[in-house]
């Protein structure tokens, strides 16, 4: 469905997995944590791969929305984190893996 003019929905059905690369993402819905693009059985909370960030988990933070948008705005959106942030992260033996966010850039903060 390449066609101009042509209607089109994303769907999983248009995506070729050979030319997906792994992906940390960053992600601000129903409160902002990180998420995989791997694809694996269950879901990532049945996996367990999802992480909130700090004050921003519904499930246990009351100001969760107020402190989502304060970070990264109403709308909902993600970005892609890279790998190599997390794999520096690990060989450093970071504390706690740590990014700061503005309007323009996202950038790693040593732990």
């Amino acid at each position: 469905m390449n066609q101009t003019g042509g209607i089109f929905w994303p769907s999983s059905k248009h995506i070729d997995p050979a030319r997906l690369t792994p992906q940390i993402l960053l992600v601000k819905d129903h409160g902002v944590y990180l998420i995989t693009n791997a694809s694996l059985d269950g879901t990532p909370v049945s996996r367990d791969t999802v992480v909130y960030a700090r004050g921003m988990n519904p499930s246990v933070d009351d100001e969760w929305y107020d402190e989502a948008e304060e970070a990264l705005g109403g709308d909902d959106s993600s970005v892609s984190i890279p790998v190599a942030w997390f794999e520096l992260a690990l060989k450093k033996k970071f504390n706690a893996f740590s990014i700061k966010v503005s309007p323009t850039k996202i950038t790693l903060v040593n732990g």
